[in-house]
């Protein structure tokens, strides 16, 4: 899994000044990737309800996500609101099937505990 955290700033200047005078905040989000094997019969991301099937796309619903270490219950990064973005499938064996899913969230806590 990978996760990218992006708060990007946007450079503020004077009329008549070729310094910048601020960086101003601008939009939060989050986005990621993860890495899945697909079993026998379990119906890929919409089996896992993750995502909606294409002729319902549009009436899909948010996902929540979390990465926490099991040994000591640290949670290492939450996403709420995420969806699914994109998803790829590759067979890689005989009956085996991997695949990858991007997905973008509204708001993500990285690195607290319960």
């Amino acid at each position: 899994m990978t996760y990218r955290l992006l708060s990007p700033r946007m450079e503020e200047r004077g009329l008549d000044s070729m310094e910048m005078t601020e960086l101003a905040p601008t939009t939060v989000s989050v986005q990621g990737t993860i890495q899945i094997l697909m079993q026998r019969n379990d119906e890929g991301l919409e089996g896992r309800q993750l995502t909606a099937g294409l002729p319902y796309i549009s009436s899909e619903h948010y996902f929540s996500l979390m990465l926490q270490d099991r040994a000591s219950a640290y949670i290492t990064m939450r996403v709420d609101d995420a969806s699914v973005d994109e998803q790829t499938w590759n067979p890689i064996a005989k009956g085996m099937v991997q695949g990858q899913f991007s997905f973008k969230g509204l708001m993500a806590k990285n690195h607290y505990n319960q």
